[in-house]
């Protein structure tokens, strides 16, 4: 089961955004795109369980109704993102030396709910 999908992606960064993070050849090959798409998914679905190993959860996520946390769904469409748009080599660096792009936000946030998660700080919905 798959925490991040096409779908998040999009709904997350938006559908242009996400096409245009995949695209990085920049000739518009459907498969080619499709084809980075699954790969960021699943990267980014092997981080979050990477990150999260040695928490109380099982793994893969899922609630009692066997669905993926919500929570884990959002962390695992930013970091997707993040690594699509990541290898298309647009990010600056701040006065310290901290890359910083367009989705530092997105990635911040996701690394911090990780903390939590792991902390025991954030419970989520999950068994």
């Amino acid at each position: 089961m798959a925490y991040a999908s096409t779908t998040g992606m999009d709904q997350k960064f938006g559908p242009l955004n996400i096409t245009k993070f995949s695209d990085l050849d920049n000739d518009a090959d459907p498969t080619k795109i499709a084809a980075r798409k699954a790969a960021a998914i699943a990267y980014a679905d092997a981080e979050v369980d990477a990150y999260l190993r040695d928490t109380h959860y099982r793994k893969p996520f899922v609630t009692t109704a066997g669905a993926t946390p919500s929570m884990i769904a959002d962390i695992a469409n930013a970091l997707a993102g993040c690594w699509l748009k990541d290898a298309r080599g647009q990010i600056t660096y701040d006065e310290k030396g901290a890359p910083v792009d367009s989705l530092s936000g997105h990635r911040a946030k996701a690394y911090s709910d990780i903390g939590k998660i792991k902390t025991g700080e954030i419970r989520l919905d999950a068994i």
